[in-house]
């Protein structure tokens, strides 16, 4: 359910489209001017509190950020019930915590601070969480890049292809140094995908 939800309308879609290279000189609205109002806002740069577009790329993200914190809390539990190998554990909430950390980069470059989940939230009464700063978001990307950079494989085996390795963990912290101008670090993680031999 994780990966499926990258496949999703809200996430790498229209929406996505819209804020990454229609906003930028990549790309631009084609079409009739009149049939797709939200994206001209987002090319002219008039977007509106009721854009549609942004609405499902921020609802979409949180929906996938939830289902990696699912899988991060059924993970605890299983590993707590010894119903999973350390080994599997370390390399499940890897997974999750790249997924996250992938979700969380694109929301932090597209509106700064957001609310802070990192953990699953079943009380109604914690539904208001505040906007934390940008830098505690790069914070949690970059512990959740590390851990995954840690515990992912080197590769996969074919029926896998397609999940996050360890090079693809070094690759995103990379980008996510240079967003930062931390320009040491994403040499040293870019020199390390290049020093792989994976690529």
């Amino acid at each position: 359910g994780m990966y499926s939800e990258l496949r999703t309308w809200g996430i790498h879609a229209f929406p996505f489209v819209g804020i990454v290279s229609i906003t930028s000189d990549d790309a631009d609205k084609g079409s009739r001017p009149a049939d797709a109002p939200d994206q001209i806002q987002l090319d002219n740069f008039t977007v509106v509190p009721t854009n549609g577009l942004i609405r499902d790329f921020y609802t979409g993200h949180y929906t996938g950020i939830n289902k990696a914190n699912v899988v991060l809390n059924e993970a605890d539990s299983l590993l707590a019930a010894e119903a999973v190998t350390q080994e599997d554990f370390n390399q499940s909430t890897a997974e999750a915590r790249f997924i996250r950390a992938y979700l969380y980069f694109n929301l932090v470059r597209t509106f700064g601070g957001v609310p802070k989940v990192d953990a699953l939230v079943t009380d109604q009464g914690d539904f208001n969480i505040p906007r934390a700063s940008a830098e505690e978001i790069y914070s949690l990307i970059i512990s959740d890049l590390q851990y995954a950079e840690a515990n992912l494989p080197v590769s996969w085996d074919v029926a896998f292809i397609g999940r996050p390795m360890k090079t693809s963990a070094q690759g995103m912290l990379a980008k996510v140094y240079a967003y930062q101008e931390n320009w040491a670090g994403a040499l040293q993680s870019a020199q390390n995908v290049i020093n792989s031999g994976q690529h």
